[in-house]
């Protein structure tokens, strides 16, 4: 069950495709949280963090980047983030808005004691997420599929859902969601905590603050 670790480090950050930039506009970004873990004595959301930027295109699609300090400082792996988010379809009344987000993630370094002293891996996350704006803030639930292509190819596929409340260029986002729900978790060396013993649920707190020209 080792192939789920990569998915626990890199589903780390909230949602990045819940409602696009204005053209022309940037953001600074981040995130703190992780799965829920007991091996401290209670559960806990693992304090993992991502620092990044986005900047909207043209009003419908998003670039963005990120870096992942915690992973770096406690675990020895150094990664990065790039990726882009779209706008499907906008919100007309009660009907959602869609936004797709398409993430390529890699990492390096050190994980645990012994051969090999370091290594590379690469990761695609592919997020489908419906949200509905309620005057500034917004709600939205959606999908995260998580591939592995190598060495052993894996795929998981996780719900999620927050909320982002806003006030001016700063919004807060909290989030949840079930990592992998069809994946006994029992026989993983960590005590992740997840609904009948299934994958494990993750927990977010997200900052989002507004750079350039007024919306």
């Amino acid at each position: 069950m080792r192939h789920l670790l990569p998915l626990l480090l890199v589903a780390c950050s909230t949602s990045r495709a819940v409602r696009p930039l204005p053209a022309g506009t940037g953001a600074l970004t981040a995130s703190l949280g992780g799965p829920i873990n007991a091996d401290l004595g209670a559960p806990i959301p693992l304090p993992l963090t991502t620092i990044g930027y986005a900047y909207g295109v043209d009003g419908k699609t998003d670039v963005h980047a990120a870096i992942h300090p915690t992973a770096a400082a406690a675990f020895g792996v150094f990664g990065a983030s790039v990726g882009v988010a779209r706008q499907v379809w906008d919100q007309q009344g009660g009907s959602p808005r869609l936004m797709t987000d398409l993430t390529l993630h890699a990492f390096g370094g050190d994980a645990a004691a012994g051969p090999p002293l370091a290594a590379g891996r690469a990761f695609a996350e592919l997020s489908g997420v419906l949200s509905w704006d309620v005057r500034e803030h917004s709600l939205y639930t959606g999908t995260d599929l998580f591939f592995q292509p190598g060495p052993r190819a894996t795929a998981h596929l996780s719900p999620l859902g927050g909320a982002i409340l806003r006030r001016g260029r700063t919004g807060v986002a909290f989030e949840a969601a079930w990592l992998a729900p069809y994946v006994d978790n029992r026989p993983l060396a960590a005590h992740w905590i997840g609904p009948f013993h299934r994958g494990a649920v993750q927990l977010k707190l997200g900052l989002e603050l507004g750079l350039g020209r007024k919306p």
